[in-house]
């Protein structure tokens, strides 16, 4: 027995340790944001008026999650749609929802955002300070939280409104607001954090791939909160992740120069003459990680394409 344990620990060890240094390790530090949350329906649409922001909800549901999914709604007593399937209970409209955060001190001078990876019309408050609001519904929305969220308790409470009047122009007709696919669902569904990063940071990055030139055009936005005469560089690395056939391309480090404030940074990556195509029968991936980097490594992010 003691010889069969050691040679299974001899083969496992570098699995383990080879799968290990393969893992993107973020410089990021986060707080979930899974759990309970108090609830409170808005039908009337009083809620702003009466700030609610500033009161304590009464019911709860589960972060992340629907209403569906979480038993709340109005009962659906339409039985003659014979088409699709009906949902048991239906909303359309202000729902709030409300959680106590506990903000760390090594959180204190770090650049804090609020995640969500997808919800519908949105508007945050941090305990009684609105903050802002979003209508992004396709993409992920993110609030910067960085003076709201000074070390120590806080309360979040965010207001979101599926009703057909909380984008643009009304969505009538969209799949992506009628009970003909995903419904017209009210909630916070993916990943759902409280993110801190370095003062310097990245923000968003687009990556446009030439099959042709047989290189990738990237385009970096990285806020800087302060001019300085400090170097720093961009470190591109790509390496294709869903493939049989491995391709890890070179390392190439950019450097660049940052005024205060947001800066757009665009570089040319060459992906070499070993590049693999996507196509339907054999989808390639490749994960690009950026990394920005001072005197010491700032911070780091990844992104499929």
């Amino acid at each position: 027995m003691f010889r069969k344990t050691v040679f299974i620990l001899v083969i496992l060890l570098p699995l383990i340790t080879s799968c290990k240094e393969k893992l993107f390790v973020s410089l990021r530090d986060t707080i979930s944001l899974d759990g309970s949350w108090k609830f409170a329906l808005d039908s009337a649409k009083v809620g702003i008026k009466e700030k609610w922001y500033a009161q304590s909800l009464s019911d709860s549901v589960k972060l992340p999650g629907t209403l569906d999914e979480n038993k709340k709604g109005i009962l659906n007593t339409n039985r003659q749609e014979t088409m699709r399937l009906s949902r048991e209970l239906m909303y359309a409209g202000m729902a709030w929802y409300q959680k106590d955060v506990i903000i760390p001190e090594n959180w204190k001078g770090q650049h804090i955002r609020l995640m969500m990876e997808r919800t519908k019309p949105t508007q945050v408050w941090v305990d009684t300070v609105l903050t802002g609001n979003s209508n992004d519904i396709l993409t992920a929305q993110y609030y910067d939280l960085t003076t709201n969220l000074a070390p120590g308790k806080h309360s979040i409470t965010i207001l979101i409104n599926n009703s057909n009047s909380s984008v643009p122009g009304g969505i009538t007709g969209s799949h992506a607001w009628t009970e003909h696919t995903q419904s017209n669902w009210n909630g916070i569904i993916g990943k759902f954090c409280l993110e801190a990063a370095n003062p310097a940071h990245i923000g968003s990055v687009q990556i446009y791939p030439d099959a042709e030139k047989k290189n990738v055009l990237v385009k970096v936005k990285i806020y800087n909160p302060e001019a300085n005469s400090e170097k720093k560089k961009l470190i591109l690395q790509v390496n294709a992740w869903n493939t049989e056939l491995k391709h890890k391309i070179s390392p190439e480090s950019f450097p660049i120069t940052l005024k205060s404030g947001e800066n757009t940074i665009e570089l040319t990556y060459n992906m070499g003459n070993k590049i693999q195509l996507w196509s339907e029968f054999k989808p390639a991936l490749y994960k690009l990680t950026i990394t920005l980097k001072g005197k010491k490594v700032l911070d780091n992010t990844t992104i499929d394409f």
